[in-house]
């Protein structure tokens, strides 16, 4: 019995922590269902539109979180109703803690968040991105690119009906929401050749 569980152990021990073969399955199940607020929040992660890397539905050990920023080592969560119950309560404690014990930092929100309040969602993340920042400033460690300031500010205020700006929107459009450059003034042809004129008459 003994010799059986010092295999397990090391068993255990060689699996990769991210993304294990075991639940290959189990996440790509899960990105072809995700859920409205998911698919919401996914919509102003991808493609690096905070201006960090981000991947839905990863492993992490024996669990599968609903994103997360390898750079920064965030995982975010969204609780539905299902995790109201104390059984689900006590499950998601015990991940938590054990994604907390491998350096990963966990913050969870409720599905409604992310739905009617996705500003306020991408404020905290961010918040927590620029956490990151600052920890790995103070520690020396300068392996990481800061984002651009204007992808760390915190977002305008918008009204709950109103889609947020990243949704289906371009990053590069999106950032000239937050800080758009002085519009460039144009000539007309006339000024043009009063111009050429008046160089010519000089």
């Amino acid at each position: 019995m003994r010799i059986r569980i010092q295999s397990v152990t090391l068993e255990c021990m060689r699996q990769p922590l991210n993304n294990r073969f075991a639940l290959k399955a189990r996440r790509r199940e899960l990105r072809r269902s995700l859920t409205v607020a998911e698919a919401r929040l996914w919509s102003c992660l991808q493609r690096d539109r905070l201006g960090w890397k981000f991947r839905r539905q990863h492993s992490i050990g024996p669990f599968i979180v609903d994103f997360y920023c390898p750079s920064g080592r965030l995982a975010i969560e969204l609780d539905g109703t299902a995790h109201d119950s104390e059984s689900a309560s006590y499950y998601d404690h015990k991940r938590s803690e054990y994604l907390r014990e491998k350096g990963v930092r966990v913050i969870r929100f409720v599905n409604d968040d992310a739905i009617r309040n996705l500003e306020g969602v991408l404020h905290m993340i961010r918040a927590e991105l620029s956490a990151v920042e600052r920890d790995r400033a103070s520690n020396g460690d300068e392996n990481h690119t800061t984002p651009p300031a204007n992808e760390a500010a915190a977002p305008k205020a918008h009204n709950h009906t109103t889609p947020p700006a990243c949704a289906g929107t371009p990053p590069h459009e999106r950032r000239g929401s937050l800080g758009a450059s002085p519009p460039v003034k144009e000539h007309s042809r006339a000024d043009n050749r009063t111009s050429r004129k008046g160089s010519a008459q000089r």
